[in-house]
């Protein structure tokens, strides 16, 4: 293991220079065979259905950080949503609903109900400066107002642009 010569005193079924050389041994040859016995598994990935490498040995139902990541990010937004929003903007899942409906479900804005942008949800839309709620919109039309720092001045400006 370790790459000394094994000294003459000890028995000639030795393989091993030393009692530690010899637990390295013995774990390697144990972590081999565990390898080899998950590897005939052919395990899948429980979220892009790759083949889980064998060097990731253990419970584990996902070929990568990336998949895991990506899988368990998604069922906490998705179960954790209203918590979520209610730490960021005090909302909580009533009032979120009562400003839903009183748009008619629909982005205060555009008026479009299919909402486009991340998660195909309702964004909320908020004053950065008093982290006051002003109503939900579709993803194209937050990032619009983000884009233009929240100031109706460069909004008038860019409408004036658009109809001149």
């Amino acid at each position: 293991m370790c790459g000394s010569v094994i000294p003459s005193t000890v028995t000639l079924k030795a393989r091993c220079c030393s009692r530690e050389c010899g637990i390295t041994y013995q774990n390697r040859k144990r972590a081999a065979e565990k390898i080899a016995r998950i590897a005939a598994e052919h395990r899948m990935c429980e979220a892009c259905g790759e083949p889980i490498p064998p060097e990731r040995h253990g419970a584990v139902k996902f070929c990568s950080w990336e998949c895991k990541h990506r899988t368990h990010g998604a069922y906490y937004r998705a179960r954790y949503r209203g918590r979520i929003r209610e730490t960021l903007y005090g909302l909580t899942e009533d009032q979120y609903n009562d400003l839903l409906r009183a748009q008619d479900g629909a982005c205060a804005i555009c008026r479009r109900s299919d909402w486009p942008g991340k998660n195909n949800a309702p964004c909320v839309d908020h004053d950065h400066a008093t982290g006051a709620v002003r109503g939900l919109l579709c993803g194209s039309c937050n990032q619009g107002l983000g884009r233009f720092g929240d100031d109706p001045a460069r909004l008038r400006a860019a409408a004036d642009y658009l109809d001149g």
